[in-house]
C-alpha cells in the first residue's frame, strides 16, 4: 500500500479513536444506497403521475375522479396534492372541459390514481425524513460521550430506517402494479374503445402492442416479490455467543428498493408509450393539456409512431 500511495502522490492516513472500526461497523453503506434509491423513487413518482395523466387522455377517462371535491370528502394527507398534480398536467386540454368521458366509471386503477400515488409519496416522505436524520447520526458502539465516557448502546440498530424502506417498497409496488393494469386496459378494445392491441391498421391481423404489456406484467410480478418485508428475514441469530442475538438485513431492503426502481422505470415507460399510441389513434394530440402535451411530445421524440407492419418497439 505504501508504494501505491507514493505512486498516487497521497499521504498515508492513520485512523485514530475508533475511526478504523467505523469503516467496517457502521450503516454508512446501507444508508448511502438507500439515499440514492430514494432519489430515483422521487423521480419515478413524477413519471407515474405523467403516465397516468396521459392514459386519461388516451382513454378519454372520467375526470370526476380528479375533482377537488373528492379530496374534500376524504381529507387524507397527500390526496389533495395528488389530485392537484394530475389536474395541472391536464390543464388547458379538452378533457377537463367536460363532455368527452366515455364511461361513468373507469377501471379502478384509473379512479384511484390520487389515492395510490399519494400513499407512495407519504411513504417516500417518511422514509426520507428518517434517512436524513440517520445521515447525521452516530451509529457507533460503544459511543464516546463528550466527557470521555464509553457508553455501550444500540444506536447501530437499523430498524428505525429499515422498516421505512420496507414500507416504501410496498407502496411503490402498488403504484407500478396499477400502472401495468392501466397499460393492459389500453390494449384491450373492450376498455379503450380502440383497436385491439392499439393496432395502427385494423385490417392487419396482429397483436399490435399487446406483447409490450407482457414485459410490464413480468416486471410487476418481480416488483411484488421484491416488495416483501426484508427486515424480518434474519430476525434472530446466535453470533458472538448469543450476545448479538438480532441482526437486521437492512442492506437487503435497500438493495431491493434499488432493484425495484429499475423495474418500475420500465413499467412507467410502457404505460407512457401505449398512452401516446392511444392519443394518436384518437387523433387528439392537439387537444392535450399543457403538461400531457409535453409528456406526449417527449415520448414521441424517443419513440416515434410506427408505420403499419413495423414491430411495436
Amino acid at each position: 500500500w505504501g508504494a501505491e500511495l507514493d505512486r498516487l502522490g497521497l499521504e498515508p492516513w492513520l485512523p485514530i479513536d475508533k475511526e478504523a472500526l467505523a469503516f467496517v461497523n457502521s450503516n454508512a453503506f446501507t444508508l448511502g444506497w438507500t439515499a440514492l434509491a430514494l432519489a430515483d423513487v422521487r423521480a419515478l413518482l413524477d413519471r407515474f403521475d405523467e403516465a397516468a395523466a396521459l392514459t386519461f387522455e388516451g382513454m378519454l377517462g372520467n375526470v370526476e375522479a380528479l375533482d377537488p371535491a373528492i379530496a374534500d370528502a376524504r381529507p387524507v394527507p397527500g390526496i389533495p396534492e395528488a389530485i392537484g398534480r394530475m389536474r395541472a398536467l391536464l390543464e388547458g386540454g379538452s378533457l377537463l372541459g367536460g363532455g368527452l368521458n366515455r364511461d361513468l366509471q373507469d377501471p379502478l386503477t384509473m379512479r384511484v390514481v390520487p389515492q395510490t400515488h399519494s400513499a407512495a409519496r407519504i411513504a417516500l416522505g417518511h422514509c426520507r425524513s428518517i434517512v436524513e436524520a440517520e445521515l447525521v447520526s452516530s451509529h457507533d458502539n460503544p459511543s464516546i460521550s463528550p466527557d470521555g465516557r464509553a457508553l455501550s448502546n444500540g444506536n447501530f440498530d437499523s430498524v428505525p430506517y429499515g422498516v421505512t424502506v420496507d414500507y416504501l417498497r410496498l407502496a411503490l409496488a402498488h403504484v407500478a402494479t396499477a400502472s401495468c393494469e392501466r397499460a393492459n386496459k389500453l390494449v384491450h378494445s373492450g376498455f379503450s374503445g380502440l383497436p385491439t392491441g392499439l393496432r395502427d391498421d385494423e385490417a392487419v391481423s396482429e397483436d399490435g402492442y399487446a406483447s409490450v404489456v407482457y414485459g410490464a406484467s413480468a416486471a410487476t410480478a418481480e416488483l411484488r416479490l421484491l416488495a416483501h418485508p426484508a427486515t424480518l428475514e434474519l430476525s434472530t441469530t446466535s453470533t458472538a455467543e448469543g450476545i448479538e442475538d438480532r441482526v437486521i438485513p437492512t442492506t437487503l431492503a435497500a438493495r431491493r428498493l434499488a432493484e425495484m426502481t429499475g423495474l418500475a422505470r420500465y413499467v412507467a415507460a410502457v404505460e407512457l408509450y401505449l398512452a401516446a399510441q392511444a392519443v394518436d389513434l384518437r387523433d387528439r394530440s392537439d387537444q392535450l393539456g399543457g403538461g400531457t402535451r409535453r409528456v406526449y411530445e417527449l415520448v414521441r421524440t424517443h419513440a416515434p409512431r410506427r408505420r403499419p407492419g413495423e414491430p411495436p418497439m
